[in-house]
């Protein structure tokens, strides 16, 4: 499985979330792109956004240590509201 994950356990800018995305492939052999971003529903809230070829997802509750989840993981993580 395709996954790269950043080990640095966070970010130089003083504790705010790495903008880097992360790249895994899913059991379908999708590849997807997760991104960390702001979320509009919540003010000051975080989301990952899932995204592929076949869609997208947006997920709001997720570990703060979500980029050293393997591949089947963040798959699982992926279906997660």
């Amino acid at each position: 499985m395709l996954a790269a994950h950043d080990d640095s356990g966070g970010s130089p800018s003083g504790g705010l979330p790495s903008h880097d995305p992360v790249y895994f492939q899913a059991p379908d052999y999708t590849h997807w792109t997760v991104h960390e971003v702001h979320d509009p529903v919540t003010p000051g809230g975080r989301a990952l956004l899932f995204v592929s070829s076949a869609g997208f997802r947006r997920v709001r509750s997720f570990p703060t240590d979500w980029r050293r989840l393997s591949p089947a993981d963040l798959w699982k993580l992926s279906w997660q509201r």
